[in-house]
This record gives structure tokens, sequence and C-alpha cells, in this order.
């Protein structure tokens, strides 16, 4: 004999509400794997030279000052900075670059995330930046000079059409 088992509207309830539980924690447990799982994967993407290759625009208090251009070569970063021989005045005032035209990046490495590179300088000495990623196309970028100056630089990655496109002025 088969018995039929009816449950009472307490019973019910209670059933419902276990599973509006249950569903709420899977969402939840979801939501936080998601959010590692991004988190990490950019934290991976900052890791891939790849992510690096392509022409960035320097902007020092919001005025475009020059370009890093970064490249694979035989599986090293390297690549140029435009306008990297600048000054800043008292005020951080930009004064009238130096030297026109690029310096050659003549060492490049990755630590925790950072890209760390040196440029070729005037008379045989070196300029050392570091770079690192604030998503897929902004970075920032700092200047280490002399006497323990720094100077921070904002990124923006652009396209090849758009660097030709616009000139730098002084």
């Amino acid at each position: 004999m088969n018995t039929l088992k009816i449950k009472s509207q307490e019973d019910r309830s209670r059933s419902t509400n276990a599973t509006v539980v249950r569903s709420v924690a899977r969402t939840a447990v979801c939501l936080v794997i998601m959010v590692l799982a991004v988190t990490s994967s950019f934290a991976q993407l900052a890791s891939v030279p790849d992510t690096y290759i392509g022409i960035w625009r320097m902007y020092l208090n919001g005025k475009k000052v020059g370009t890093v251009q970064l490249l694979d070569y035989k599986g090293k970063l390297t690549g140029t900075v435009t306008n990297g021989h600048g000054s800043i005045g008292d005020g951080g005032a930009i004064q009238m670059y130096e030297v026109p035209g690029a310096s050659p990046i003549v060492e490049s490495s990755l630590s925790g995330g950072d890209l760390h590179f040196v440029m070729a300088a005037p008379f045989n000495t070196t300029n050392d930046f570091k770079m690192t990623l604030d998503g897929s196309d902004k970075a920032h970028l700092t200047f280490y000079g002399t006497q323990g100056r720094t100077i921070e630089f904002d990124l923006k990655k652009i396209s090849f059409d758009e660097n030709n496109a616009v000139q730098v002025q002084y």
C-alpha cells in the first residue's frame, strides 16, 4: 500500500525558504568567484609583455608631453621615448624640452605586474622608468631622476593612426 504524505502549509513554507536561502548562497558564491577571476586575470594580464606593446601618449599635469612606444624585438620589450629630455620648473610648469626626437629603451624587465625600463640619455647616461597598467588602455609612468626626484606621468594607449595625426606642441 502506498502512503501519501501531505505537507502542511508550515512545511511547505520552510521548504521554500530553504530553497531561497540555498539559491542566494549559490549566487553569492558565484559572484565572489567571478570577481576573483576577473581580478586575478587582470593581474596575470599585466605580467604579459604583449599588454604593454603599443603607443602610449604621455601626459603631465593634463598636457601632452610625449609618447612611449613599446614593441617586441626577439622576445624582449624595447622601443623609444619621445621628448624624454624635458624639465619641470617651479610649481610643476613644463619647460622647453632639450632634445626633440626619440631616445631608445635599452633595457626592460617585468616585476610584480610593473614594467621597468631604462632609456638611453645624452652624455652616455640612462634614465629609469616604471610603468604600471591601470587598465587595457591606461597606465601610470614614474620617472626616477637624480637626487631621488620622481616625475609622474599618466599614459593613454593610442592607435598608430592617432599618433601619426597629432603633433606634440611645445
